[in-house]
């Protein structure tokens, strides 16, 4: 969180003449200022530099397309030399973050802004990607294949340096993949990958929601869209956001005729592994590697990977 000192500095960087009116902390990482001329600006403090450069090069990526639910980038900062700690700024907008009025969100309007959610992610993704990999890259993959693979062993290799997997169970998983691993998909897309309650905004419209903004663009790359949809229902698994869920894949669905595209579940799966042993590389306690572990199980079980004898992928 900023500190009143850091906020005071960054307005005189950015708007010479302003004067803060007011501070709202929307979450641990952004923050609504309002100048006492009646502007604002949203500040998102970022997780380094390579943060701030992904979200730079999508937004920059996607400043041709209109319509789209997409902040106003105002200036940012990667290196924080100007208030500390590296920054994105964007002009204000007018709403508040999902995660804060989910339980006025359920059943049709819920539905409803899924499927505007969806519509809008389906758009960003018809913009095509330098190549596989996160935007910040100086050099980026060409080959689906590859780049897929490569990301398998790289979070194999860190589940297994911090003991979440065993080399032999390691082995298995690696094995599967060179064999059967084929991405249908050979365009890399613009992917957000950072698409949760506590970075959409919306706002409340006669009987009904809209979605205003995409605020955290951090993690954008180039892969499929199947790597949004994994992230997209990881970060809305809470049975709060069932509707929501419903209308993303139904609206993202119509979209497009490519399967591989689609919200389905066997076009999913390599992309949930990955999500999955890159999340058992990162778990703290006992408790969330338990649960990792057993969400690796089911995935490892609906893609018929065999498991050597001796060898148990659960809980």
């Amino acid at each position: 969180m900023l500190s009143a000192a850091q906020l005071t500095r960054l307005v005189g960087d950015v708007v010479p003449e302003g004067r803060i009116g007011g501070v709202e902390v929307l979450s641990a990482q952004l923050t609504r200022l309002r100048l006492v001329d009646g502007s604002g600006l949203l500040v998102h403090q970022a997780a380094g530099p390579a943060a701030v450069a992904r979200a730079c090069a999508a937004l920059t990526l996607l400043r041709g397309e209109i319509d789209l639910p997409l902040p106003t980038l105002r200036d940012h900062d990667a290196d924080g030399a100007r208030i500390g700690v590296p920054f994105v700024v964007f002009d204000d907008l007018a709403g508040e973050l999902l995660g804060r009025v989910v339980p006025r969100i359920s059943g049709e309007p819920g539905y409803a802004l899924g499927r505007q959610l969806g519509t809008a992610l389906h758009r960003v993704h018809r913009l095509a990607s330098p190549g596989y990999g996160p935007l910040d890259a100086a050099l980026v993959d060409s080959d689906a294949r590859r780049y897929r693979l490569a990301r398998a062993d790289a979070a194999l290799d860190a589940a297994r340096s911090v003991h979440a997997l065993s080399e032999r169970e390691s082995a298995a998983i690696r094995r599967w993949l060179a064999a059967h691993d084929e991405p249908a998909g050979r365009q890399a897309a613009l992917v957000c990958a950072a698409v949760d309650p506590d970075t959409v905004l919306v706002r409340r419209r006669d009987a009904g929601w809209s979605l205003v903004a995409l605020l955290d663009w951090s993690a954008a790359q180039g892969w499929s869209p199947a790597w949004e949809h994994v992230r997209l229902l990881e970060a809305f698994a809470d049975g709060a956001y069932f509707d929501l869920r419903v209308g993303y894949g139904s609206a993202y669905d119509e979209a497009t005729r490519r399967s591989y595209e689609q919200v389905r579940e066997h076009a999913l799966q390599p992309y949930r592994l990955i999500a999955t042993l890159e999340a058992l590389a990162e778990a703290r306690g006992a408790d969330a590697l338990a649960r990792l572990r057993a969400r690796l199980a089911t995935v490892v079980h609906d893609m018929v990977l065999p498991t050597p004898p001796g060898t148990t992928l659960s809980a």
